[in-house]
């Protein structure tokens, strides 16, 4: 965290996503330095605006203390451009994040393949489950998963990385401690235990919508590939793929769930030029000779399922009870009835397990996130493993 009470003074003068931020992160000027500049000076660079220049003025900085003090008290790591494990590929994106706060650690970003899941938040059953399949299949041949960590295609993305036991990161819209979409943190926990929880909003900041179309920049960013599971017209996916096609990363699209309501997004990106994507081993040999050494090519999730020795058994016996006892009280409960039921709507889970609807709905994310059950359309949901 070199200099970071400096660069988050300098993204609170700017705001978050501001291109502005890109000429300290160039090197031009250093965040340090453009807060020892004063009226001035900052006029001379001719980079900022009247409004922007008054707020580089205020020098003031117990709200930075306060963030930094909070992200120690939570165990977050702070980074920022001058440090080592900023990742490169976000330096050069239009609009870099000042600032990163991280909970667990980002793998090896210059040496590991990173994979962008992205799509619709109200899937069809079929594209969830290939999502969660394809991440499954690049992140047990090697990859890292990257996603938003919202209900959906997010959700399946990073559940199919977790259930090989591999590294993923989820990128948020708002601070990495604020309740959205994930129960009581659990699933963010397992995600930060082998990969990160990312973002560039600092502790306490709520979900804006504002904010989810600035994510997606660096969702697409941090990867060397987007991969679109289903998407449809007014999709955020679609923005993640035109952050991803702006910044030079290959974008493709999963062709199976295509002719399925909700996927003219897909369609439009496909005649618009996105890689038909039918076998998540084609990205692996697309990308093997820059990452041979931490890729496996040929590796499939078939060869894990027929090893018993290595085979996860996440949700059989004596495993089954040991993730049981990490969900929350609510959660616990709705899985304990869908046992019983196998498939059951949300309002049939409220009225059976007499917890609040909007509990039960927060009970079903954090079960979803882990995989352990599946949403269907209508609002309805069954076990995905027993």
């Amino acid at each position: 965290m070199r200099n970071a009470i400096y660069w988050i003074w300098l993204q609170n003068a700017l705001g978050f996503a501001n291109a502005k931020t890109g000429f300290a992160v160039s090197g031009s000027v250093s965040a340090r330095e453009l807060f020892e500049m004063q009226r001035d000076e900052l006029a001379e660079l001719r980079q900022f605006t009247a409004k922007q220049i008054d707020r580089l003025c205020d020098k003031e900085l117990s709200g930075v203390q306060d963030i930094l003090t909070k992200c120690g008290l939570l165990g977050y790591d702070v980074l920022t451009p001058d440090d080592d494990d900023y990742p490169v590929r976000l330096k050069n994106i239009a609009a870099p994040p000042a600032v990163l706060y991280v909970s667990g650690a980002l793998s090896q970003p210059e040496r590991m393949l990173y994979v962008g899941i992205v799509g619709s938040r109200e899937p069809s059953e079929i594209a969830a489950d290939i999502a969660y399949r394809f991440a499954a299949e690049l992140s047990y041949a090697g990859a890292v998963i990257v996603s938003g960590g919202a209900r959906g295609i997010d959700s399946a993305a990073h559940s199919g990385a977790l259930s090989v036991f591999g590294r993923t990161v989820a990128v948020l819209g708002c601070g990495i401690d604020y309740e959205y979409n994930m129960g009581k943190h659990s699933m963010r926990k397992m995600i930060a235990s082998s990969g990160a929880v990312v973002s560039e909003y600092p502790p306490g900041t709520p979900s804006l919508s504002a904010y989810f179309p600035q994510r997606n920049r660096i969702i697409s960013g941090l990867s060397h590939a987007v991969v679109v599971a289903q998407s449809g017209k007014r999709s955020g996916a679609l923005i993640t793929a035109r952050c991803a096609a702006d910044q030079g990363r290959d974008v493709y699209v999963i062709e199976n769930p295509l002719g399925l309501p909700g996927s003219e997004g897909s369609e439009h990106l496909l005649e618009s030029g996105a890689i038909p994507l039918v076998d998540p081993g084609m990205i692996i040999n697309e990308y093997l000779a820059s990452f041979g050494s931490t890729l496996k090519p040929g590796r499939k999730l078939d060869e894990l399922q027929k090893d018993e020795e290595s085979k996860p058994k996440r949700y059989d016996g004596d495993a089954e009870e040991s993730v049981v006892e990490g969900l929350s009280e609510n959660a616990r409960s709705v899985y304990q009835y869908l046992k019983e039921d196998e498939k059951a709507h949300i309002d049939d889970i409220v009225r059976m397990t007499g917890i609040a609807p909007g509990r039960a709905a927060a009970a079903l994310t954090e079960l979803e996130l882990l995989g352990m059950i599946t949403a269907l359309p209508g609002k309805n949901y069954r076990i995905k493993f027993i």
